[in-house]
Order: structure tokens, then sequence, then C-alpha cells
């Protein structure tokens, strides 16, 4: 009887009942006294290992005991994760933290699902996601192993960036590839051209030099676009003079000096005599200071007042006023 039972999943039903009739004497008509009838116990044997489950440490038989098993009469089931009532092996999201047990790299761990650098150590907790040595937080791409700067946050790491600082000067030929404010650096200093004063280093301040990109050259007397240092006309006079053979290259109004007196022909109102220059130093034909210079007994000094002195040639038959502080010879008296 006891194998049949086990085929229907091994519920032993034990009936016990005992009835027992006391037969009294006397009228014959007394009945006996019912009995108490004992309870009905149902005993399970959920894996029908022939233990019932109130003995049993295991009752579904899933190698986990009872006192560990999530699920102890599921043999399919013994954990879940999440406590959402699923057990694991049936729930999709065994941690649910809402990223599917497939696409998850920590399937247990409700706090990481992702591992960008496969170290073991989940994003959350990694503080270098991407292993670059960079860390997350000084990391401009955390999770790009190949990139960590962006210098001109255009969100291309300067490895990629062919123009790192956003100048527009592709890093090739950007002498200052992570300063957005230069690019060029003329003179090789170390400092950019829009900081640096001197630009060519040639001594003179780009402000006041015509050529603040070339060392050899700094002036342009005549405006020509071409230095003095080239230009074989400085002055740009259009007399055909060339420098080294004009005695003023950087004055367009003269070019020669035939008395030697430091005044150009153009401005020497006596261009061939060296004693005179002004108009007032003589009478247009004769240079006063020449006469004087030719007849010192016959000049005399007539009078002397400050800077002033009279004197009188008789040559001349003239008073004449030399003022030292302006060095004009005027007539005073014919």
């Amino acid at each position: 009887m006891l194998s049949r039972l086990r085929n229907y999943h091994q519920t032993l039903l034990i009936i016990i009942s005992l009835s027992l009739t006391a037969c009294g004497g006397g009228g014959g008509d007394d009945k006996p006294t019912p009995k108490p009838v004992p309870p009905i116990v149902v005993i399970t044997d959920t894996d029908n290992d022939g233990l019932p489950d109130n003995t049993d440490t295991d009752d579904d038989n899933d190698g986990v005991l009872d006192a560990d098993d999530a699920f102890p009469l599921d043999p399919t089931e013994s954990i879940d994760t999440d406590s959402d009532g699923i057990g694991n092996n049936a729930d999709e999201d065994d941690d649910g933290d809402g990223v599917n047990d497939t696409d998850d790299v920590f399937p247990l761990d409700a706090t990481e699902s992702i591992d960008t650098d496969g170290d073991g150590i989940g994003n959350n907790a990694d503080t270098d996601d991407d292993n670059d040595g960079v860390l997350d937080e000084d990391d401009a791409f955390p999770l790009d192993p190949a990139e960590s700067i962006d210098t001109d946050s255009d969100g291309i790491g300067n490895n990629a960036d062919e123009d790192d600082d956003g100048d527009g000067v592709n890093d090739t030929d950007d002498v200052f590839p992570l300063d957005a404010t230069e690019s060029i650096d003329t003179d090789g200093d170390g400092i950019g051209n829009n900081a640096d004063t001197d630009d060519d280093n040639d001594g003179v301040l780009d402000a006041d030099d015509a050529f603040p990109l070339d060392p050899a050259e700094s002036i342009d007397t005549d405006g020509d676009g071409i230095g003095n240092n080239a230009d074989d006309d400085d002055d740009g006079d259009g007399d055909g003079v060339k420098d080294e053979d004009d005695l003023y290259p950087l004055d367009p109004n003269e070019s020669a000096d035939n008395d030697g007196d430091g005044v150009g022909n153009n401005g020497d109102f006596y261009p061939e005599n060296a004693v005179c220059f002004a108009e007032s130093d003589g009478n247009e034909d004769d240079c006063y200071f020449t006469l004087l210079k030719q007849d010192p007994v016959d000049s005399q000094i007539v009078r002397t007042t400050g800077s002033q002195l009279y004197f009188y040639s008789s040559e001349l038959g003239k008073i004449l006023k030399f003022d030292s502080n302006s060095t004009i010879l005027r007539t005073v008296f014919n």
C-alpha cells in the first residue's frame, strides 16, 4: 500500500479510527458511548526521497539546505538576489538595477553594471574607468582610454583634434597649439607675437618698426615698401641719385652739398660758399662773413651788447650786426 501512495506524490494518509463499543447490562436499551476520533495527519515529501518534509533539511533536494534556500520547495530556484519573488534562474534582472543580466557585467551587484576597462572594478567604484592613468575627475573623456584632454572644449579630444586650441590654426602650423591667443613666434623667443613687443627681435619695438616681422629691416624712409637696408634709394626722391652717391640718403629734398658746409644745396642760399648759407648771411651777391674774413683790418668792432656784435666794414661801407645766438649777420646801416 505504501508503494501505491508514493505514486501519488508519496502522500500517506493514515487514518486511524478506533471505535470501542462497551456493552452494558440492565435494560437492553442502553446505547454504547461514542469515543472521539483522532485528527487526520497529512505527511508531505516534496522531493520523494522518503523523508517527510518536516524532517527533511532539503525539501526540494536541490542541494541547498532549506534554511539557505529562498525557494525550499522549488528545485529550480534557490536564490532571489533582488528579493522580487522571482528566482535568479527565471529573473532577467537578478539585482534589480534596471540592466538586464545579459548586459550587466555585475548581474548580482545592484550598484554596478559596467566595467569599461575590464579591471574587475565597476565604473561607479573605479576612480579611473578607462585605465588611462588619468583619474576620472581630471579626465575630459573618462570612458575613452585614447583621450583625456579637450583644450578647446569642442568635444574632440586633443589626440584626435587637429586644432587643439580652436584658434583656426592647425596644430601642425601652430607654435602654441594649446594657446588660443597665440600661434606665431617670429623670433623664436618663446613669446608669441601677440604678446611680444618686438616680434622680430631686432631691437626696435613693433610700434616703431616699419617691418616688425623682418629682423633685417625696421625703417622705410620713402615708404616704398622696401626697407632702407635693401633699398638703394632710401629717400625715394626720384633724383636718380643712389644712396651710395647721395649725401642725404634719408632726405628726399637733398642729395648734394657743393660747399661742404653741412647744408644741402637746395637749402643753402649760398651753395658755393661754405661760410654762409642763410639769406641773411649776405646781400645775395656777397657773403658778409667772407668779406669780414678777407678784410679783418678794415672790419672793426663798433659795439658789443650781450650776444650781439656790431662791425663796420670799410669795403662794404656798412655797419653789420652779428648775433652769436642765432649766428645771423645783418646790415644795420648803409
